[in-house]
């Protein structure tokens, strides 16, 4: 407030003394008129009106030199300004602009941030920011059953291909698949994976069920179990019967 107060008494005493020069500028011109045409002498009076006008044409000169300064320093103020400035301040412009400035940034920057690219996520896809980009998990984790059905089909005898594919495909992964991973085939013959992997199945049979059966999508928590069981199982059988010993049990 006392800011405004000194801007308006500035101002006003820049107008009363620019108003006091023109008139004492006007009464100069007034008097020195009033002194050609009351001069007798004729060379007096051509030296009086040189003088008169010369006197006000310096000074007309002056004037616009000083307009012209004045116009170029305050052209390259406002171009020294950043781009970015605001007048935020009251004391930088009147009352009324300063809330309309406000007020018209704290909308703008709220259309910017709302504006932003938020992260968005569609349940059962992978994000765009995640490994898994647009994948369907539901898809995935079904495709990961077929992977395990046919690394174990790789290891079974011809019996006991035909005993699998007797059996329902509607029939749960750990329904379809414990009795050839933990089980014996023959006496001499060691189960496909040991049994302490049996929980690991299990879970990964429930996250296989829920993508089969269950309305809500699938999570990449859950699709990322199905692979580390997968990996873990993939890794025991190969351990445990290596390509050379499954093609002798098949003969």
């Amino acid at each position: 407030m006392t800011r405004s107060i000194s801007s308006h008494l500035y101002r006003g005493s820049f107008y009363l003394l620019m108003l006091g020069t023109g008139l004492v500028l006007l009464g100069g011109l007034y008097d020195i008129m009033q002194q050609v045409t009351d001069s007798s002498r004729g060379p007096s009076r051509v030296s009086d009106s040189v003088i008169a006008a010369g006197s006000y044409l310096s000074v007309g000169i002056l004037a616009i030199l000083i307009s012209v300064s004045r116009i170029v320093t305050v052209r390259r103020t406002k171009a020294s300004i950043p781009k970015a400035y605001l007048p935020i301040r009251e004391g930088d412009v009147s009352s009324a602009v300063h809330r309309l400035v406000a007020t018209e940034y704290t909308r703008v920057a709220i259309i910017a941030t709302v504006g932003q690219p938020q992260r968005r996520t569609i349940p059962g896809y992978g994000t765009s920011d995640s490994p898994y980009p647009r994948l369907h998990f539901r898809t995935a984790i079904k495709e990961t059953a077929k992977v395990l059905t046919r690394l174990i089909e790789t290891h079974l005898t011809d019996k006991d291909l035909q005993q699998l594919a007797r059996q329902s495909p509607r029939q749960s992964t750990l329904v379809r698949l414990a009795p050839f991973l933990f089980e014996r085939l023959s006496p001499d013959i060691e189960p496909l994976v040991p049994p302490q992997y049996l929980p690991l199945l299990k879970l990964y049979d429930s996250h296989v069920d829920n993508a089969r059966y269950r309305r809500k999508e699938p999570t990449q928590q859950e699709y990322e179990d199905c692979l580390r069981v997968l990996a873990l199982l993939v890794a025991a059988v190969q351990r445990s019967r290596p390509a050379s010993e499954t093609a002798d049990v098949r003969t």
